[in-house]
């Protein structure tokens, strides 16, 4: 049985989960929404909870296949209608929000899959009105399509597969009535009407233990929470299950055979409950008791044995909550904790790919960090700062637990900087600036644990200047270069041997470039770009001599090539209109990736490769 809902905090201003995929009792991935809005993933790893990330676009469902490999879908609204998309978690790590092709556009409600790369992923279109699947094949997916319904129209909100090419579908069709439509051997049939008490309802979620073993969860015209079976291949009329109250609806059904189900949802008092099927019978809806006596619901169950289930949702406090079940018996979740109120990561450095640190300023104005160690990301942390607020906007790590992270407070804004040494961060630390001037860093680039340069501008952006930390020692800092000209980025392959990018000050706009060689900074160059100018954003070496910078001229992005110590002329990049350039990252002379976004504000990916 279920035992008392804890809420998750460390959500910024709270927000709720809408699904949860489990790959075993201790190892499940939730996702959901803050309070911002801002859609998030939460990962419970060997039974511990890990911090809130934020994801990259609101995920309406999610389907992992291993504790690090997960695809999730939903709908952006990019241009000026829903869009079906995906995203996949591969090895722990996830990619970009990518559209799936559509013909009218739509969304996608839930998504099964049988593999990392096989996946079938179900929801509706805009303008037909009609239930649509997409599938993914060895990882690459087809355009959406559309199925057949009773009324001319209708959604499909859940899907379960048991194979790459066989799954079974429900929602509702325009007769208001629930509906499944089933896929054998890569083909799908028609949807067809399942009858409901009350003279209609919808299903909300399905589970399938085999190709013609499924169970349908929802509600009915009389409000009251339903299910529906199909047994070697033949459905059951829906059925009501009592719930508290007097009424409910069921969200989500998790199956582990054919006979044992666990069902979640919310009754009519505005209580999270479940019922369980054991053996074949079901039970009454239970409520579950929440924090503080208030109510909520619960919108994703997941379960990896009849005993061994996680289900998830939020209260009426808008947190929130996981109730965890182990060997039949519920238990409290675990909280997450973070600064108050949220904030932002601006930037992140890995030294594997697991082990990483993320830095940027908390909502409550405090610099803050968080560190992904063996793949497992722990919580936000506020770091102090001189005068009590600051953020940090880039940082550099040459170990896995040595890093050193820039930034500015809010003294005025001063340059600061904070060292992580051993796995522990110190305070926050201010730079003094040029004559006594306020300012701030704009990147930080460090060749082993105690040598690093930093750069940004003082004065609000009238001169640029750098700082280098030698054998542990920070000094003071210098200015370099024209008044106005903007250094963005800088990365070195030694300790005195450095490139900073940006752009030149005054009527025009060009992007820059300057060298520090043997320890002195040499004046900046000028590089002409295609059309009316332009800026380099980011650059990274992987010699002193060998440098690829990236940035935008306003057309397109642009990059420009440094080789044996001499650089190319710049060069527009092939991309979407609009499209911009953040970063880049080398690991060869040849061999670079460089991330932005477009106008439609879809993220972007740029490969040099020889």
């Amino acid at each position: 049985m279920f035992g008392p809902a804890t809420e998750f905090k460390g959500i910024p201003g709270g927000g709720g989960l809408n699904d949860v995929s489990c790959t075993s009792a201790s190892d499940c991935t939730a996702t959901g929404f803050d309070n911002r809005p801002g859609p998030v993933f939460v990962t419970d790893s060997g039974g511990k909870w890990g911090a809130v990330v934020d994801a990259p676009v609101p995920v309406t469902a999610l389907s992992c296949t291993s504790a690090m490999d997960c695809t999730a879908v939903g709908s952006v609204n990019y241009s000026g209608q829903p869009d079906p998309f995906y995203a996949t978690e591969s090895g722990g790590t996830w990619g970009a929000a990518i559209l799936v092709s559509s013909p009218s556009g739509g969304s996608l409600s839930d998504v099964s899959c049988t593999s990392a790369t096989n996946c079938t992923a179900v929801g509706s279109d805009n303008y037909a009105g009609q239930p649509i699947f997409a599938t993914e094949s060895g990882g690459t997916w087809g355009t959406a399509t559309e199925i057949a319904a009773p009324g001319g129209g209708g959604t499909f909100n859940g899907v379960s597969c048991i194979s790459a090419t066989n799954c079974t579908a429900v929602g509702r069709d325009s007769n208001g009535e629930p509906i499944f439509a089933t896929e054998s051997g890569g083909t799908w049939g028609a949807a067809t009407e399942i009858p409901a008490p009350g003279g209609g309802g919808t299903f909300n979620g399905v589970s399938c233990t085999s190709a013609m073993d499924c169970t349908a969860v929802g509600t009915d015209n009389n409000g009251e929470p339903i299910y529906a079976t199909e047994s070697a291949g033949t459905w059951g009329t829906a059925t009501e299950i009592p719930a508290p109250g007097g009424g409910g609806h069921f969200t989500d059904v998790s199956c582990t055979s054919a006979m044992d189900c666990t069902a979640v949802g919310t009754d009519s008092n505005g209580q999270p409950i479940y019922a369980t099927e054991s053996a074949g019978t079901w039970g009454t809806a239970t409520e579950i008791a929440m924090p503080g006596g208030g109510g909520g619901s619960f919108f994703g169950v997941s379960c990896t044995s009849a005993t061994d289930c996680t289900a998830v949702g939020y209260d009426d406090n808008g947190e929130p909550i996981s109730a965890t079940e182990s060997a039949g018996t519920w238990r409290e979740a675990r909280v997450l904790h973070g600064p108050v109120g949220g904030g932002f990561v601006n930037d992140v450095s890995c030294t594997s790919a697991t082990n990483c640190t993320a830095v940027g300023e908390g909502k409550n104005g405090q610099p803050i960090y968080t560190t992904e160690s063996g793949g497992r990301w722990r919580a936000l942390t506020a770091l102090s700062v001189p005068h009590g607020r600051g953020g940090l906007v880039s940082v550099s790590c040459t170990s896995r637990t040595s890093c050193t992270s820039v930034g500015s407070d809010h003294n005025g804004i001063r340059p600061i900087y904070a060292t992580e040494s051993g796995g522990r961060w110190r305070a926050a630390i201010e730079i003094p600036a040029p004559g006594g001037r306020v300012g701030s860093f704009s990147s930080v680039s460090c060749t082993s644990a105690t040598n690093c340069t930093a750069i940004g501008s003082d004065n609000y952006g009238s001169h640029p200047i750098y700082a280098t930390e030698s054998a542990g020692k920070w000094r003071a800092a210098r200015q370099f270069s024209a008044p106005g000209d903007q250094f963005t980025a800088v990365s070195c392959a030694s300790a005195t041997s450095c490139t900073a990018v940006g752009s030149i000050g005054g009527t025009g706009i060009e992007p820059i470039y300057a060298i520090e060689s043997a320890g002195k900074w040499r004046a900046p160059k000028v590089l002409d770009a295609p059309g009316a100018g332009g800026y380099f954003t980011a650059v990274s070496c992987t010699s002193a001599t060998t440098c690829i910078a990236v940035g935008t001229d306003g057309n397109a992005p642009i990059y420009a090539t440094e080789s044996a110590g001499k650089w190319s002329v710049v060069a527009e990049i092939a991309a979407p209109r609009g499209a911009f350039l953040f970063d880049v990252s080398c690991t060869s002379r040849m061999v670079c990736t460089a991330v932005g976004d477009d106008l439609n504000g879809l993220p972007i990916i740029a490969v040099a490769s020889a």
